[in-house]
């Protein structure tokens, strides 16, 4: 993954992930819970939908937890009693195809896929899905088929398939090489007349470097605003560590960095945090919803200032972070961090927290 520092004539100069935005639309948090590519399903239709009873958004919701944890014969056992509901909803149908397609049930994964293919045509993903359930049965002239339909839609990002264990054997075939996009390919990423003013490299495939990308204010004190990202997926002495990352916006020379453990997927979720100890340097807010866990780090340095957990295991407290201004009135900013799998208030009922204050917002 590739971040740009850019200008759109005179605009403020931003921060892009390239290809991300696309991506940011369809594939939200769960790429990182372990789910690999699977997880690009799960981010559309959460909402209610119209012409679902409560059970039906229920069950959705339910799900889409269960996804989130990896739960796949969960998400199976919970959808397939309410499909008479959620048949006209084109998520069930793929979170139902994904967990299929992780317990290596092909067949019915691609029957889930296609369903949610006719009822929502613009989201191409499914053409992947298939692809791969077509892969699990051994079906490789099949399987390329679909992947190069999904590569001629031009909206997704092929090199998902870099991340999938069961396109191992297809890896030598030149029509899998083919399939992944080339360096030219992004080298006018943008429609607009954009001049790219610098450009930060990941350091390897899979990180999911450029996850997220903030500005965080002046954490050098050299009087140019500095921004934070990460790559929730880095493995460091182990699978998905992630590691978070804070650069120089006058430089674009790494500041700081820090790194979480295996499975933390440090980076989850990043904000800037404001000013939360009163030195004057704005500070970083990063999560690691893997394992219920935030962190407030020193702007300046990247020490540890103040470390969050969630209330149970399975929270997924840390899915979002947030800088909420100072609520009490005591000079220091606080913040706001939501667990959307907390059950205080019922299954599923999420939870929003404000630290320091320890106020809490329920939906």
């Amino acid at each position: 993954m590739r971040l740009l520092h850019t200008r759109a004539h005179s605009h403020t100069p931003m921060i892009w992930a390239t290809h991300r935005m696309y991506m940011r639309s369809h594939w939200d948090l769960w790429l990182r819970s372990g789910i690999a590519i699977f997880g690009i399903c799960v981010a559309q239709g959460f909402a209610a939908t119209p012409g679902i009873s409560n059970a039906g958004d229920q069950a959705l919701t339910t799900a889409r937890l269960a996804l989130q944890n990896a739960d796949y014969r969960g998400v199976i056992k919970i959808l397939q009693p309410a499909m008479a509901k959620l048949g006209g909803n084109a998520s069930a149908w793929r979170y139902l195809g994904v967990s299929q397609l992780k317990l290596y049930q092909p067949r019915a994964a691609r029957v889930a896929f296609a369903k949610a293919l006719s009822l929502d045509p613009h989201n191409p993903q499914p053409l992947v899905y298939i692809g791969i359930a077509a892969a699990q049965m051994g079906q490789t002239d099949e399987a390329f088929s679909w992947f190069q339909r999904a590569k001629a839609t031009r909206k997704i990002d092929m090199t998902q398939l870099a991340n999938e264990p069961d396109l191992e054997s297809l890896r030598h075939d030149a029509r899998y090489l083919a399939l992944l996009p080339r360096a030219e390919d992004f080298a006018h990423p943008f429609v607009e007349n954009v001049n790219v003013i610098r450009e930060w490299d990941g350091e390897a495939s899979g990180d999911q470097f450029g996850w997220i990308a903030r500005v965080v204010g002046d954490v050098d004190g050299d009087g140019v605003t500095d921004f934070v990202t990460s790559a929730p997926t880095k493995n460091i002495a182990g699978a998905n560590a992630g590691r978070v990352y804070v650069y120089s916006g006058r430089t674009g020379a790494l500041i700081w960095s820090v790194d979480g453990s295996p499975g933390d997927q440090l980076g989850s979720g990043i904000e800037a945090a404001g000013d939360t100890n009163g030195d004057g340097i704005p500070d970083i807010v990063a999560s690691a919803p893997e394992i219920d866990s935030a962190y407030v780090y020193d702007g300046r340095d990247g020490r540890v200032l103040l470390t969050l957990h969630g209330e149970a295991k399975g929270d997924r407290f840390g899915e979002h972070v947030s800088s909420a201004g100072d609520f009490e009135g005591d000079g220091h900013a606080d913040l706001i961090v939501g667990a959307p799998g907390n059950n205080a208030n019922g299954h599923a009922a999420r939870r929003c927290i404000r630290q320091h204050g320890y106020g809490l917002c329920r939906r």
